[in-house]
Order: structure tokens, then sequence, then C-alpha cells
């Protein structure tokens, strides 16, 4: 990936580790990642993820939830967009 160097490059199942964010940055790409909580958002935006995909509870199994955070604490999507 790095030597093909996309313009984005996509995470939804977790957070990536500090060096990945780095290399891919340096590479130029633009780095977006999945949020199914404030706190996941928050997260990603400290770990200097580009643009952050707002993930409700509605997702279903698919969530890319990575703190572990029950589904039934998860927000719906009208509550974690603001």
């Amino acid at each position: 990936m790095l030597e093909t160097k996309p313009e984005v490059v996509s995470f939804h199942f977790g957070l990536p580790d500090p060096d990945i964010v780095g290399a891919i940055k340096d590479a130029g790409c633009y780095l977006i990642s999945t949020a199914t909580t404030v706190a996941e958002a928050r997260a990603l935006e400290a770990a200097g993820v580009d643009a952050v995909i707002a993930q409700g509870a509605e997702a279903g199994g698919h969530r890319g939830t990575f703190t572990g955070v029950d589904i039934s604490q998860q927000p719906g999507l009208l509550s974690l967009l603001p």
C-alpha cells in the first residue's frame, strides 16, 4: 500500500497503531476511520486521523467499534453526529 500511495486509506475495525498512522500520513494519504462512540472519535482525532466515519448502533453486526463498549450502550447515528 505504501508503494502505491492511494489517495485515501480507511480503517473500519480498530484504532491504527501510531507507527501505521505515521507511515500512511508520510506517504501523503488521506486517512479515515470508523467510530461508534464519541470517545472513539476523540481517540481517532488524537491519533491523527484526517476524518472520522460516524457509525451508529443501527449498523448491526458490522460495527467498527474498537473500545469493547456493549451495543446497548452505543448511540444511534442521529445522536452520535452532533
